[in-house]
């Protein structure tokens, strides 16, 4: 979000807050630390009631998003927020683990939640074809890390075997579209796709490939796992969804050398690729809508001491 669109969201939230108060809620819920928290938190003090704020990873470290300097501009006012709440959500355990650096409240796990949608037919993978059809689903930013995703896949063991379908938009889309034809990755950038669209061209794909450093449950991890495909991708960002060797294949780090390794174990092992994708639909199941509205009712219930 844009300076001046975060500024002109954060008056809206703040003069809503008054409103908020005086319907008398007995808990107020913050979806991210800044600037809904900082409203959230005088809603609730207004209401005398709990205040719980769920956290958002470019908030709690300058290495998570694309507006570096923005993040630790916003890193004061996301520890005081998260400081005067009265329970702190997070997503994945890397963001519990940053959250807990800059609060001493209570700090819960709550991830996040899959579309049946995404859950198609079940797929059995061809393996052993002469081309896999990778897929990745981000922004076109340079936190994504596409460009050590590109130089993987450019020569050496993996020329020629992989195919990459790249849907997302950002500041990087004509960069990385030169980048991969300079190198000879046959690549694929489709830009944005209406969600709904998106089960349907999970399914045309063999894997998805996801080479940022850091991720918070990954919305696109779970939706790709849904619809059966496994996961590769950096230990850093997907190993709470991703088990190794069942599920998809983690990588050790996220430069070029680890990423071409961790895709070519996957090639290696043709006759696993159809186990995997079933194994990453099993994964997507215990994370489905039902369960996070269970999860957010027993904290609202402890919190409101019902």
């Amino acid at each position: 979000m844009r300076p001046g669109a975060l500024a002109i969201y954060g008056l809206l939230a703040l003069t809503r807050s008054v409103g908020l108060a005086a319907s008398r809620p007995d808990l107020v819920v913050s979806w991210q630390p800044v600037p809904a928290g900082l409203a959230g938190a005088l809603a609730a003090r207004r209401a005398r009631c709990g205040h719980a704020v769920r956290t958002c990873g470019p908030e709690l470290t300058p290495a998570w998003g694309r507006l570096p300097f923005a993040s630790a501009a916003l890193r004061p006012g996301t520890a005081a927020i998260l400081r005067e709440a009265g329970v702190v959500v997070a997503k994945s355990e890397a963001e519990r683990v940053l959250a807990r650096k800059l609060t001493h409240r209570p700090v819960v796990l709550i991830p996040n939640a899959v579309a049946a949608s995404f859950f198609g037919p079940d797929r059995r993978l061809p393996g052993g074809q002469a081309v896999t059809k990778l897929i990745t689903v981000c922004q076109l930013e340079p936190h994504k890390g596409l460009r050590q995703l590109l130089g993987a896949l450019a020569g050496g063991e993996l020329a020629g075997r992989c195919r990459l379908s790249v849907v997302g938009d950002g500041s990087q889309r004509v960069a990385l579209t030169a980048l991969a034809r300079s190198s000879g990755v046959d690549a694929e950038f489709a830009g944005r796709i209406p969600h709904g669209e998106l089960p349907d061209v999970y399914a045309a794909h063999d894997a998805f490939v996801l080479a940022s450093s850091l991720e918070s449950c990954s919305n696109a991890v779970l939706e790709a796992m849904a619809a059966g495909l496994p996961v590769i991708g950096p230990a850093s960002a997907v190993a709470d969804l991703v088990e190794d060797g069942t599920s998809g294949i983690l990588a050790a780090g996220t430069g070029e050398q680890a990423l071409r390794a961790a895709i070519a174990r996957f090639l290696s092992a043709p006759g696993r690729m159809a186990a995997m994708g079933a194994a990453a639909r099993h994964a997507a199941r215990q994370h489905s809508p039902e369960k996070l509205i269970a999860d957010y009712r027993e904290l609202v219930r402890i919190m409101c001491g019902t």
